[in-house]
């Protein structure tokens, strides 16, 4: 994951990128007031060869504004979006964003992220959204959520490959 600020400093990215042979990013959605896309289009612009995933999270977005961030992405020649509610969730969500996507006909490559890491009734909400989220046939991968706590995240993994499986 890649959090930048300022479009000013993609260079400097690119540069460190570089020198530790980087080659795939995922550009985050964690401001309102930053832009994504403009970032993750400013990333393949200095660095045409360089992988990058942008996020666009709903919650700073609505149908209309989404589709025009999805547009823009594509326009820049990035096809990999994380799609994300973020928090707080709002109406206008993942599950909705994924729909939008699918009648959209872009030919996006979707994807979403899982929390293995979620107890309780969060956990069950997660694990029934991203069951959601497979059922639409519109995801190209999950980006799971990686920390040290390997039987939780074993335990995610292989109830939703059984999922896709069966």
């Amino acid at each position: 994951e890649l959090t930048i600020k300022d479009v000013a400093a993609v260079p400097d990215m690119c540069a460190m990128l570089h020198r530790f042979d980087v080659r795939s990013v995922n550009v985050t959605d964690t401001a309102k007031d930053v832009d994504p896309v403009a970032i993750g289009r400013a990333l393949r612009e200095h660095d045409p060869s360089l992988d990058v995933m942008v996020h666009i999270a709903t919650k700073h977005h609505d149908r209309v504004s989404y589709m025009r961030s999805v547009e823009r992405t594509l326009d820049g020649g990035i096809r990999k979006l994380l799609v994300v509610s973020g928090h707080p969730r709002v109406e206008f969500d993942a599950l909705a964003a994924l729909d939008e996507l699918d009648a959209s006909g872009f030919g996006v490559e979707a994807y979403v992220a899982y929390n293995p890491f979620l107890k309780d009734e969060a956990m069950q909400a997660e694990n029934e959204r991203l069951a959601r989220k497979l059922a639409s046939g519109m995801l190209s991968g999950i980006c799971l959520q990686m920390g040290t706590d390997l039987a939780a995240i074993a335990t995610g993994v292989t109830i939703h490959i059984a999922r896709m499986r069966g």
